[in-house]
């Protein structure tokens, strides 16, 4: 009984996701992307300073950034970049223009 009730519950969650990614297919701010959805870089509208420290990162145009984990308050998440797990400030994250694959 209470595995078929888990089972059900993660199959409603699993159609609710893939229904908003599905909507999903335009522009937003790299903080708006679901978890586990990839999406490309399109550009970053930070100041310098903030924009370099992105790009040591390896988050720049064209490249693919996929939300993994959320902080229990929200700020910062993990994002994973070219194999590497990075932790951005959502505040940063609302410069950056990605488009989810």
């Amino acid at each position: 009984m209470f595995v078929s009730n888990f089972i059900k519950q993660n199959e409603y969650a699993v159609n609710k996701k893939l229904k908003s990614v599905n909507q999903m297919k335009e522009k937003c701010s790299l903080d708006r992307l679901p978890l586990g959805v990839t999406g490309i870089v399109e550009q970053v509208n930070c100041n310098e300073n903030i924009k370099n420290r992105i790009f040591d990162f390896g988050i720049m145009k064209d490249s693919l950034v996929v939300p993994l984990f959320s902080s229990p308050f929200g700020d910062p998440c993990a994002y994973l970049v070219k194999n590497a797990v990075v932790a951005l400030r959502n505040n940063d994250c609302k410069n950056i223009i990605v488009t989810p694959v």
